[in-house]
């Protein structure tokens, strides 16, 4: 962020300001929701572990992937890739 901020010349908190008023979320959260977008699509189209995926997708750590996914999804990530390759939706 702070690099964010320097590049186009404003300070980091009027920028997380103006992020929010023109996305509605805060900068922290877009990218920990676009992180658990790349979680969801390596779990449907790779065998990669979980914790492969994680690292894959900027998580510092597995149980904290675990954590957020299961937040998200209602579910752990290898609960949701079981019952997607059961779908037969792969």
């Amino acid at each position: 962020m702070n690099h964010m901020a320097d590049d186009i010349h404003l300070s980091k908190s009027y920028a997380s300001r103006i992020f929010q008023q023109e996305t509605g979320s805060s900068i922290t959260d877009y990218v920990t929701a676009q992180r658990l977008k790349r979680v969801y699509f390596l779990l449907e189209t790779t065998t990669l572990s979980i914790e492969e995926v994680g690292r894959r997708a900027g998580f510092p750590n597995g149980s904290y992937l675990i954590q957020l996914f299961r937040k998200s999804a209602g579910t752990t990530p290898l609960q949701y890739r079981q019952h997607f390759e059961r779908s037969g939706r792969h």
